[in-house]
């Protein structure tokens, strides 16, 4: 099955459902394609910068904060690291660009029954929604019981079917 690598917290924030929409630089084109299940990974180490701000900064990662203590992760620290944290489901990808007639962000998904896609508010703090970038748009996010320890890759990578819980292939 294929694998996402992710740093903490999006990791999380991607499984228990509160981020829907991953963010990467246009040329991500490694999973312009991919539809369907996607394992989510969480990269073995924490960028310290990253985690400095999540434990103390007051403004940029307080939703953060708030969305893994409404999920019962109220010590950032402790996030798993090193290992698949649960899957999603990626059913659209596309360019990110200024939407129409408002303020705020849209994904152009051409050839899809929708044209674009308007970025909710609700979204705007977990990823880098600036014009150009890709928006990878997820539903159906799903935690592990436990999570599976993996080394990672950058990319899109496989993870053996026979390692995943059976429920989830």
């Amino acid at each position: 099955m294929k694998v996402l690598s992710l740093w903490q917290p999006w990791a999380t924030l991607m499984v228990i459902g509160a981020k829907t929409i991953e963010t990467r630089p246009p040329q991500s084109i490694f999973i312009k394609n991919h539809r369907g299940a996607l394992l989510i990974h969480a990269t073995k180490t924490w960028n310290v910068d990253i985690l400095q701000r999540l434990l103390h900064d007051g403004g940029d990662f307080r939703e953060m904060r708030i969305a893994l203590a409404d999920a019962g992760y109220t010590n950032p620290s402790k996030l798993p690291l090193g290992a698949i944290l649960g899957s999603i489901c990626v059913f659209g990808c596309g360019p990110i660009a200024p939407a129409d007639n408002k303020a705020g962000w849209k994904i152009e998904l051409p050839g899809t029954f929708a044209t674009s896609m308007d970025v909710e508010p609700r979204d705007l703090p977990f990823g880098d929604f600036r014009a150009g970038r890709l928006g990878i748009i997820s539903s159906d996010a799903t935690l592990f019981e436990s999570p599976i320890p993996a080394s990672g890759k950058q990319g899109l990578w496989e993870f053996p079917d026979n390692l995943i819980p059976k429920q989830f292939q």
